[in-house]
C-alpha cells in the first residue's frame, strides 16, 4: 500500500521591523507601568488602616451594669 504524501503545514512568520519592535515594548512597558501603579494605588487603600471610631461608651459602666 503506498503512502499518501502529507502536504506540510503552513508556518506562521511574524516580520517587524526594529522601529515596530521598539513601538511594541513601548506599549507593553506602559501597560506593566499602569498595571504596576494601579496595584500600588490598590494595595496602598487596601493597607491603610480604617478611621477610628470614637463612642461615647465607657467600659466600666458596661461591667458595672452586668452585675
Amino acid at each position: 500500500m503506498a503512502a499518501t504524501p502529507r502536504k506540510q503545514a503552513k508556518k506562521i512568520r511574524f516580520e517587524l521591523t526594529f522601529s515596530a519592535m521598539a513601538g511594541v515594548g513601548v506599549v507593553f512597558f506602559c501597560i506593566f507601568l499602569w498595571m504596576f501603579l494601579l496595584g500600588v494605588w490598590a494595595g496602598e487603600s487596601l493597607l491603610r488602616p480604617s478611621k477610628i471610631v470614637k463612642t461615647e461608651m465607657n467600659a466600666t459602666a458596661v461591667l458595672k451594669k452586668s452585675d
